[in-house]
């Protein structure tokens, strides 16, 4: 597949998981799979939802976008290795010092070791008055870390 989409469901974690589970998961799955016919990879994002992505797993998305309230792990754990997690880091992390950035950064990278399907990426947008210097340095060293084989 082609063209990836992504998703942001920015307040599904408002709800409770039985709400979302009536409520939204059966339209986000629709939609989902109408995105994916036309031959797109699709990967969701829903902010605040540690407590809803065993559902989330069953909205067909390609990937799980996950904010920086569930550690990665655990939230792997919860959806399967058989889907792809993408982000993590609090955006808040790039108004830090550069020393605390790069070791929340790091420490992110080695949790996923060498794990395929992930993709690094903030838990969310970036913050106003981010530093660009913090944001280079950031892209920089993501695409500089090197895995270490298990």
């Amino acid at each position: 597949m082609a063209n990836p989409r992504q998703f942001f469901d920015t307040w599904a974690g408002a709800l409770s998981p039985t709400d979302y589970n009536t409520h939204v998961l059966p339209y986000t799955r629709k939609l989902i799979a109408s995105i994916k016919e036309k031959g797109c990879y699709v990967i969701y994002h829903a902010t605040s939802s540690a407590g809803l992505l065993r559902l989330i797993r069953n909205t067909g998305a390609d990937v799980i976008g996950l904010d920086w309230r569930v550690d990665i792990v655990d939230a792997w754990n919860i959806l399967g290795y058989d889907v792809g997690v993408q982000g993590n880091l609090d955006p808040a992390k790039l108004l830090a010092n550069k020393q605390r950035l790069v070791a929340e950064a790091g420490s992110i990278l080695a949790k996923v070791g060498n794990r395929a399907g992930y993709i690094f990426n903030l838990g969310h947008g970036i913050l106003p008055n981010t530093p660009v210097e913090n944001v280079s340095l950031l892209v920089e060293y993501v695409h500089s870390h090197e895995v270490d084989a298990a």
